[in-house]
C-alpha cells in the first residue's frame, strides 16, 4: 500500500523538514511514502521548505484557511491507499512504522478502520490517525473542514468508534514535539491557534456533528466485512 502524510504547514520549514527526513529513514520502504504538503501563500517561509522527490507542495491561496480544511483539500489531490494525518511538530521514532500501518489495514479486507500512533507519551489518545481511502469514500470527505483548528481527530476517532474499527499502535511513537509538554518553544503557529475561544467553537460544532457521524457510521457499517 502507498502511504500520504498529510500535513498543512506554516512558518516551520525546519520542523517539517525534519519530520519528513525521520519518516524517510525510518521506514522499511520510504518509497511507498510520499509527504503531501500545503503552505500559504503569505507564508514568510514558504519558500525554505523542503523540496524533495518525496514532497509533493500545493500552495493555499487563501488567508486564514483551517488546518481541517487544508487536510481534506489535500487527501482529495493524493491517490495513496493511506492517508496519514501527521503534523510538522511530530518526530517518527519507530524502525519500520511503514510495515507496522500497512499491516494494521491488511488485517480487514474492507479496509475500514482508524489507526492512530503513539505521540510519545505512551497513551491511548488519537491524535496523529490514518484511514484508507476507502473509509474517505464512504464519509465522503476525510475529516470535517469547517473546524477552526481543533477536533479534527476527533470527528474521525467517534466514526471509528462507532463502527468498532479504532486500533491504538502503541508500538508506533510519532513524538509529538509540542510546547505544551516541554518538547519545543511556543511560536507564533502555536499562538496563533490557542485562545480566542477556538477550542471551545469547535468542540460545540463536534456536538452539533454527532447525526452526520452516526450516518457515516451506518454507511461503514453496511461495507464491513466480517474478519
Amino acid at each position: 500500500m502507498r502511504i500520504a502524510l498529510i500535513c498543512p504547514s506554516r512558518g516551520r520549514p525546519e520542523r517539517f523538514k525534519a519530520m519528513v527526513e525521520s519518516a524517510m529513514s525510518l521506514a522499511n520502504d520510504a518509497g511507498r511514502m510520499t509527504a503531501y504538503l500545503m503552505t500559504d501563500l503569505d507564508d514568510p517561509e514558504r519558500d525554505n521548505y523542503l523540496t524533495s522527490r518525496w514532497v509533493v507542495r500545493y500552495m493555499n491561496g487563501t488567508k486564514g484557511t483551517s488546518v481541517p480544511k487544508m487536510m481534506n483539500t489535500l487527501a482529495q489531490l493524493t491517490t495513496d491507499d493511506i492517508l496519514f494525518a501527521v503534523s510538522d511538530d511530530i518526530l517518527f521514532r519507530t524502525q519500520g512504522w511503514d510495515d507496522m500501518l500497512c499491516a494494521a489495514f491488511e488485517r480487514y479486507p474492507d479496509r475500514l478502520l482508524l489507526a492512530y500512533t503513539n505521540d510519545g507519551l505512551d497513551r491511548d489518545k488519537c491524535t496523529h490517525f490514518a484511514v484508507h481511502r476507502r473509509w474517505v469514500e464512504l464519509a465522503g470527505l476525510y475529516v470535517w473542514p469547517e473546524f477552526e483548528h481543533f477536533y479534527a481527530d476527533e470527528w474521525c476517532y467517534r466514526i471509528g468508534s462507532a463502527i468498532g474499527r479504532t486500533i491504538y499502535l502503541r508500538g508506533l511513537v510519532t513524538e509529538h514535539m509540542h510546547f505544551k509538554y516541554g518538547k519545543s518553544k511556543k511560536d507564533e503557529t502555536y499562538s496563533t491557534k490557542r485562545g480566542n475561544g477556538i477550542s471551545h467553537r469547535d468542540a460545540k460544532r463536534m456536538e452539533e456533528l454527532m447525526p452526520m457521524v452516526n450516518e457515516i457510521a451506518d454507511r461503514m457499517r453496511a461495507a464491513m466485512v466480517p474478519t
